[in-house]
């Protein structure tokens, strides 16, 4: 089980990452797959954005890199616009992936549904799966 610490700091980071997720499409806007993630003990976050053609792409890409961990660090999250099912049928959502890999690997991704700006407003959290 990881530490409070390390978990913490994970689920931080996913709450900066969902924030910056509803910034980018409070517009109207479709999110460009966002990859934020700390080395080592520091609590400074790195961000890249994952472009491409096409949004599924960049939203592979995105889950290729915390997948493979190409640079070693201590936790990543990754967010990206798709559409989940919820009882009123399908609807837009933020997706997090929140990856710890040191000292205890493991994942949650979180499911942030939202409207369209131009919609009725109105959002709910779930969460998606544990692992």
């Amino acid at each position: 089980m990881p530490t409070h610490s390390d978990t913490d700091l994970a689920l931080e980071l996913a709450g900066f990452c969902a924030a910056h997720g509803v910034w980018c499409i409070a517009d109207g806007e479709t999110l460009i797959p966002i990859l934020a993630f700390q080395r080592g003990h520091s609590e400074q976050r790195e961000l890249t954005r994952f472009e491409a053609d096409r949004l599924e792409e960049g939203v592979a890409k995105g889950k290729q890199w915390v997948t493979d961990n190409p640079e070693d660090v201590v936790r990543a999250v990754l967010v990206y616009d798709a559409f989940i099912p919820l009882p009123d049928g399908k609807t837009d959502c933020l997706v997090l992936e929140v990856h710890s890999y040191r000292p205890t690997k493991w994942r949650v991704t979180i499911g942030v549904p939202y409207r369209q700006h131009r919609r009725r407003v109105g959002s709910q959290s779930i969460v998606r799966s544990f692992q």
